[in-house]
C-alpha cells in the first residue's frame, strides 16, 4: 500500500513539469484550460487530467489521476466549483431553470494491491 501512495506522490511531483507552461485559452465569455498526460512502460501506467475554467456566472476545476503498478493501482479526483445562480439547464417543456448560487467541492481516493484495499470520500456544499 505504501507503494501505491509513493507512486501517486511520484507522479503528482512529476507533473509540473510534464505539464510545462500552462496556458489558457479563451472560450467566449471566459476562459479555460485543459491538460492531460498518459505514460505507460514496463512497471506501470499513469493517467493525469486536469481541466478548470471561468465564465457565465462561475468557476470549475476538475483533477483526475490514475496509477497502476506491479504492486497495485489507485486513482484520485478531485472537483470544485462555484456559481453565482445563473446555471441552469433547459427543459423540453420550454422553461429556463436556473439554480440558486453556490460552491462545491468533493474529493474521491482509492487504492488496492496485494496488502488491502483503502477508499475515502470527502464532500461540502454550499448554496446562496
Amino acid at each position: 500500500m505504501r507503494t501505491i501512495v509513493r507512486l501517486i506522490a511520484a507522479g503528482a511531483l512529476s507533473l509540473p513539469l510534464a505539464l510545462g507552461i500552462a496556458g489558457i485559452a479563451s472560450a467566449g465569455e471566459g476562459a479555460a484550460f485543459q491538460h492531460s498526460t498518459t505514460a505507460a512502460g514496463p512497471d506501470g501506467a499513469l493517467l493525469f487530467e486536469v481541466a478548470a475554467g471561468s465564465g457565465h456566472g462561475g468557476s470549475a476545476y476538475q483533477e483526475l489521476i490514475s496509477v497502476a503498478g506491479p504492486n497495485g493501482a489507485a486513482s484520485s479526483h478531485t472537483a470544485s466549483w462555484a456559481h453565482d445562480g445563473s446555471w441552469g439547464h433547459h427543459h423540453a417543456d420550454g422553461d429556463d431553470h436556473h439554480h440558486g448560487s453556490g460552491a462545491h467541492f468533493g474529493q474521491s481516493q482509492n487504492a488496492a494491491g496485494a496488502q488491502g484495499a483503502y477508499h475515502s470520500d470527502t464532500s461540502s456544499h454550499s448554496h446562496g
